[in-house]
This record gives structure tokens, sequence and C-alpha cells, in this order.
């Protein structure tokens, strides 16, 4: 049996993959200071309430391999004032750095994001779709930014050691668990208000991927290492959602747990096509280099309702 050592085990993608791992035998080790105040560490992992900035040498020593999952994943308000920064630069790049210098000589999965591509901007409204375009000029938030460095140096200092690594790009995940981003945020704004507002018209559709396809993704990779070529991979889906179909959704669950009721809630939106700086794009690549080894296909839209009925969404 193989050792996997998994940061941020205790939040939405990590737990998922802990989950995965440990159906497939692995002996699952967790890293996770439980800053998002949520743990859904599987009860089977051997868990570490730990900051990833510690020292963690003598578990790091532990792993087969390391999936690093762990970050600061506030992708709105990066702006806002140097804290954040701060927050980015030292739950992301450091932490990246600190698990990099400590671990054994194994093979290294990093989970990257979508939002190097940059995002539909106000000014230019272009759309990068491949991954060389992927460059500082086009990265809108410091968040993207920070992804961006962590993936330079995990190449970096997998070169030095001469071992496998990989950097996964992912897109929206949707799926149980999911305690952040479009879904939650507009569950919250009808609870307290009874009304959506969104901050685009609703023309921009997004790419989404059932967070069990990415965590299987993962399981793949831990697999077949020996035969998958390190790189930087995209883990995405044919499937595009715009937020007005998630909000449809939404309404279709509500009725159905609610048949009486008609006018759930209200809703306004903003007459622009832009998204929040640093969401993905629409990065309609289909999995690109990934999709030879592994593709995303399970339904998005079970995904949303797995996520709602994870939040009691409708329920009274």
């Amino acid at each position: 049996m193989k050792n996997v050592v998994i940061t941020g085990c205790a939040g939405f993608v990590g737990s998922w993959i802990c989950e995965k791992a440990l159906k497939e035998n692995y002996n699952v080790i967790g890293i996770d200071n439980l800053s998002s105040n949520v743990n859904y560490t599987p009860k089977d992992v051997d868990f570490y309430n730990l900051d990833v900035n510690s020292d963690i040498t003598n578990i790091l020593n532990k792993a087969d391999a390391i999936v690093h999952a762990s970050a600061y994943a506030e992708l709105r308000h990066n702006w806002d004032n140097p804290l954040q920064r701060e927050k980015l630069f030292y739950n992301n790049e450091m932490a990246t750095r600190n698990v990099l210098e400590n671990m054994p000589d194994v093979p290294i999965i990093f989970l990257s994001s979508a939002s190097v591509y940059g995002s539909l901007s106000l000014k230019e409204k272009e759309i990068a779709l491949t991954e060389d375009k992927a460059v500082p000029e086009l990265c809108e938030s410091p968040y993207a930014a920070s992804k961006l460095a962590c993936e330079a140096y995990v190449a970096t200092w997998a070169f030095k050691k001469k071992i496998p690594w990989y950097s996964l790009r992912l897109v929206n995940q949707v799926g149980a668990r999911s305690h952040r981003g479009v879904i939650t945020d507009f569950a919250k704004m009808v609870n307290e208000k009874n009304h959506i507002h969104a901050a685009d018209n609703g023309q921009q559709r997004k790419n989404w991927v059932s967070v069990e396809d990415t965590a299987e993704a993962i399981i793949y990779l831990l697999k077949s290492y020996q035969n998958t070529p390190s790189g930087i991979y995209n883990v995405t889906s044919d499937e595009r959602w715009s937020w007005k179909d998630i909000v449809c959704i939404m309404k279709e669950v509500y009725i159905e747990k609610n048949p009486e009721c008609k006018n759930i809630f209200t809703l306004t939106h903003e007459d622009k096509i832009a998204g929040s700086i640093g969401d993905p794009i629409n990065l309609y690549v289909s999995g690109e280099k990934l999709k030879k080894y592994f593709n995303c296909e399970r339904s998005v839209e079970k995904s949303v309702r797995d996520a709602l009925n994870f939040i009691n969404w409708g329920s009274k």
C-alpha cells in the first residue's frame, strides 16, 4: 500500500481526493490548518491539524506521492487591502515552497487554477483559450499570479529533484461539500434577502467540472505517473454554464421540495459582460493534454444538485 500525503485535506476538493484515494487502498495522510472553518476529512485519514508552512518534514517523509491542494482560495477581493495579498503569498507561494523544500524525491501533483488564463476583461474583451497564452500579463488578480508562481516553483524543484510533477489547472468545481462560490453565494443572498444580484448579464458561459471527476483524475495520475508526461494539464469538460443556468436549477430544486412556492426570489444583474476579477474564463479546451488520460464526463447538473442538497437548499 502506498502512502499519499494530501495538503488541504479538510476542504472541498481535498476531501474528495482523500475519499477516492482511500477507496483505492492508499494510506492517506492529511494536513490542514482548518482555516476555511470546515473539516470534511474522511475518518480513515491520518490527519494532522497543522499549517503547511510549519515543520512538516517528518510527515512528508512518509509519502510515496504528494497532492498539494491547500491554498488561500480568495479570488474576488485580492485588491481590497494588502492583508489579502499577504495571505495569498503566505498560504500559496510560501506554503508551496515549504512543501517542495522538505518533501522527499516523490511525484507531486499541484492543484492550480484556470484563473491564470485571465478573465473576460472590460477593456479588451479578449478570451485566452490556450495554455501558451497563460502569461503574467493576463493574470488579473494576485490569486491567479500566486497560482502561476506556484506552478513555476513546482516545475523548478521537480527539474532539480528529477521527480514526476503535474500542475492541474482547475475550472469551476461543483458537487457536495462545496462551501464557497456562485452556488453558495446565491443561496446566502436568497436566505438573507430573498433576492439574487449577479455581476454580469449572464451571457458569459464558463466551464464546470464535477469535483468527483477532478478527484478521480488525480487518482489516475497517482497510478499512472510512470506513463504520463510531467507538465501542466487543464482539467475541464465540454459543459459550459452561465450563472443563469445555475439559477434555473436552483429554482427547479426549490420547487421540487416546495411545490406550493412559485415566486422564490427576485433577480437582478448588471448590464455588462464581465467575470469577477480572477474568475476562470471561457476555457473551452475539453481537457487538452489530460483528455488523453482522463475524460471529465459526470453531469454538471447532477453535481449542482448535489451541491444544493448538501447545503439543504429548499428545505424548511
